[in-house]
């Protein structure tokens, strides 16, 4: 059964991470990969992109057609912590 509001709240956060999160995350990535490390305010941001990635998996684990955006999100996620990891290292 469809839930209006429900299918709202998922509306309005995957146009969040779209508009807000994910292009600051690019961005991140992008400086990783040019070997640059993560400032404080880069581990700041990886939490709240850690807490509404969970927030949108929590809302959408019985939307299947979300899945595979979700699992999109995780793998961009890693890959930048594992980058901010090996560039802490150098």
């Amino acid at each position: 059964m469809n839930n209006p509001r429900k299918d709202s709240v998922i509306q309005i956060s995957i146009l969040d991470m779209q508009k807000r999160l994910l292009p600051r995350a690019y961005e991140l990535r992008d400086r990783l990969q040019s070997g640059q490390t993560a400032e404080s305010y880069d581990l700041d941001f990886l939490d709240t992109l850690h807490t509404a990635i969970q927030h949108l998996h929590t809302l959408t684990t019985d939307s299947p057609e979300h899945h595979v955006f979700i699992g999109n999100l995780v793998q961009l996620y890693s890959s930048i912590v594992s980058m901010a990891l090996d560039n802490s290292d150098e």
